[in-house]
């Protein structure tokens, strides 16, 4: 028996994710940017793979987006890439 207000730490896959939290696959994406490698989500196998297998905490990610924005940490600042000079 689990004690009370234990989290369940099971790792879905992507779909079954989206499933749970009633959002696309493409929005759970799109979520990665904001939330915790490693806390919210893992990748299964190579990291350097062209299409990484992804791994969600649904209960941490419902946490995350219930938590005031304001008291959430700032992401990383987006790198953006420079337009080739033409000369």
């Amino acid at each position: 028996m689990r004690p009370i207000g234990a989290k369940n730490k099971v790792w879905l896959y992507t779909a079954e994710a989206a499933a749970v939290l009633g959002i696309s696959q493409r929005q759970l994406r799109f979520l990665r940017e904001d939330l915790k490698f490693g806390f919210h989500y893992r990748v299964i196998g190579r990291t350097c793979a062209a299409r990484p297998t992804y791994q969600w905490q649904p209960d941490r990610i419902t946490d995350h987006l219930h938590t005031s924005p304001f008291l959430r940490e700032p992401p990383p600042p987006r790198r953006r890439r420079r337009a080739a000079e033409s000369d």
